[in-house]
């Protein structure tokens, strides 16, 4: 793979498996039990591709974005019932 620039890259660029290692360093991280070993583990990985602190980037954001929806929101969000697809309603018939 070419090398690129962190600047060049966008968020379709990231690949499947660099965001969810990213979402989980973020949880590991987000833990009670977080020890110097895991933020030098974490740095390493970060600061091994570009790819890997873009992936970390975007997840904070996420991460800040979701702490602003009160909570109150979120959870209505969370707990109400998916409406029936046409796909669902049709196979009843």
């Amino acid at each position: 793979m070419e090398e690129r620039t962190k600047s060049a890259l966008d968020h379709n660029d990231i690949s499947r498996e660099v965001v969810r290692a990213a979402a989980q360093w973020l949880m590991r991280l987000d833990g009670d039990h977080v020890s110097a070993e895991d933020l030098q583990a974490c740095t390493q990985w970060r600061q091994a591709a570009a790819e890997h602190e873009q992936a970390w980037q975007r997840a904070k954001n996420i991460q800040a974005n979701l702490g602003l929806i009160p909570s109150e929101t979120g959870m209505k969000t969370l707990d109400r019932k998916a409406r029936p697809t046409r796909r669902n309603i049709l196979k009843t018939l």
